[in-house]
């Protein structure tokens, strides 16, 4: 339906308060989608009762590895069978945005992917430094032009497969 309204293909999935069950996972996958959360999805899949399934927990557990011994970012796509996931960092009137800056600061320096989430009707809300939620977007996107070598992309951009 949303893709006949807007004319383009729709395969990104944003939960509703970043959460979803095994089952909202696999209707992602079902659906030749990808996720935009940080929840960790190999903790959901319990003991793994297919071939896909004991892929992706044997997946989850190597990223989980691999950020416990500093060789992860936690700012990259993570592949599984039939499913992208991407991280997010928050913009909402919770959000401090100094903090925000430091993680951002981080992510560059590893190359990693950034991407800002808020909700279109929390935009003239306060934060908690006082300045508003478009502000801190706005903020954040020109530090992000300056920082030099960032690229702004689209979800059909994160979601490519990266050069080897």
């Amino acid at each position: 339906y949303l893709e006949s309204v807007l004319g383009c293909e729709v395969a990104t999935f944003v939960p509703p308060n970043n959460t979803m069950g095994l089952e909202g996972f696999r209707a992602v996958a079902s659906a030749g989608m990808n996720v935009v959360n940080n929840q960790p999805y190999g903790r959901l899949l319990g003991f793994p009762r297919s071939p896909s399934a004991l892929a992706d927990f044997a997946l989850a557990g190597s990223y989980a590895l691999r950020r416990k011994w500093g060789g992860y970012s936690p700012f990259e796509v993570q592949s599984f069978a039939g499913f992208k996931q991407a991280p997010y960092q928050t913009v909402g009137p919770e959000t401090d945005l100094k903090k925000l800056e430091r993680t951002f600061e981080l992510c560059h320096g590893v190359g990693g992917l950034f991407v800002l989430a808020t909700h279109y009707h929390a935009f003239e809300r306060k934060n908690v430094g006082g300045g508003t939620v478009r502000q801190a977007i706005e903020e954040l996107v020109e530090m992000a032009k300056r920082a030099g070598q960032v690229e702004f992309q689209t979800y059909t951009q994160v979601w490519r497969p990266t050069p080897s």
